[in-house]
């Protein structure tokens, strides 16, 4: 009788599967938080912080977040980045997002993205804001 042998190219990966269960489960969440603070201005400011829960694992992550605004006293474009920590636990962050248009943030609506990228996974939400005073 002939006996059907597994390729050898089978065989070390799924030797290398069961050795290395991380890489199968590449973790990467991101959910924006629905408000963002304003940052020491009372009525404007060039910077607002964006918040954001996260899951992500693996060691460090990069957060890109961005808004936009039109308000009645103009409108303010921004992006900013922040590094976070992973590692397989809900976390509770907000990424600094600047703007060099004038007057600034306002309190009021808004709209924001945040992206997290981790070296083997990357997730995104966006959607609308309330920019709140401090």
């Amino acid at each position: 009788m002939m006996r059907k042998r597994m390729p050898v190219l089978v065989m070390v990966a799924i030797v290398v599967v069961a050795l290395i269960p991380g890489i199968a489960a590449a973790q990467a969440e991101i959910r924006l938080d629905r408000h963002a603070t304003l940052v020491g201005g009372e009525v404007f400011s060039d910077q607002i912080i964006v918040e954001f829960t996260y899951r992500c694992s693996g060691g460090t992550a990069n957060v890109i977040g961005q808004a936009s605004q039109t308000a009645p006293v103009g409108s303010a474009t921004g992006f900013g980045s922040a590094f976070v920590t992973c590692d397989g636990q809900l976390h509770r962050d907000g990424v600094t997002v600047t703007t060099s248009f004038l007057p600034g943030w306002q309190a009021g609506p808004a709209t924001a993205a945040v992206t997290l990228f981790t070296p083997s996974a990357t997730d995104a939400d966006s959607g609308t804001i309330t920019i709140v005073t401090p």
